[in-house]
């Protein structure tokens, strides 16, 4: 709905700490459910063994913070090079 030429993600759960985005991120689905009626803040979670639920896997903020770090992320999605048009 929005574009963005550039995406900051706040990543801490691989040095160990949580509170990173995807931490952050089902208050930012409450948030945009309140906006938008096809985001349903309820299946938007990570179960208690740090599972997430099929909706936050599809999101960007999950994607981004563990683009390159976790290989269950393809990469084939994202620009990688902002000067070049097609995606690497």
């Amino acid at each position: 709905r929005h574009l963005a030429d550039y995406v900051l993600v706040w990543s801490t759960s691989y040095g160990g700490m949580s509170g990173d985005d995807v931490a952050k991120s089902p208050h930012m689905a409450k948030i945009a459910g309140s906006v938008y009626s096809d985001i349903n803040a309820s299946q938007f979670y990570r179960s208690s063994p740090g599972h997430p639920s099929d909706m936050m896997k599809d999101s960007v903020v999950y994607n981004l913070v563990h683009f390159r770090l976790n290989d269950t992320i393809p990469t084939n999605h994202f620009r990688t090079d902002p000067n070049t048009q097609e995606l690497k």
